[in-house]
């Protein structure tokens, strides 16, 4: 059940991931997000790569063109995490990729 706006603060996220199927344990490898307040951009973002400890198909790579190469020396997911929920926290209607909660459900991901 959706919860009622109580502010006019919106996130937009956007991901890429290793693959399309998080039961195949794929993971994020890149969120970034932007910040409107009555509908329009604020300036304020968040973006980070994030090494995904695994193999990213070739497929992903073909659509993304992030490489194993770039993302081992990038956080993990872990190293992120508050970051990233305390840029989201606050009151705010996120829109997300139906993927990307997929994903994040399998990371054990809460909000």
């Amino acid at each position: 059940m959706l919860k009622p706006i109580v502010s006019n603060r919106i996130v937009v996220l956007d991901t890429e991931t290793t693959g399309l199927n998080p039961q195949d344990g794929h993971r994020i490898i890149e969120i970034g997000c932007v910040e409107l307040v009555n509908r329009r951009l604020t300036g304020k973002g968040f973006h980070v790569y994030i090494n995904p400890e695994r193999e990213i198909d070739q497929g992903a790579i073909e659509v993304h063109g992030i490489t194993n190469q770039f993302l081992e020396d990038k956080p993990r997911f872990a190293d992120i995490l508050d970051d990233f929920v305390a840029f989201i926290k606050a009151p705010s209607l996120l829109f997300i990729m139906r993927l990307s909660m997929s994903v994040l459900s399998t990371m054990n991901f809460r909000y």
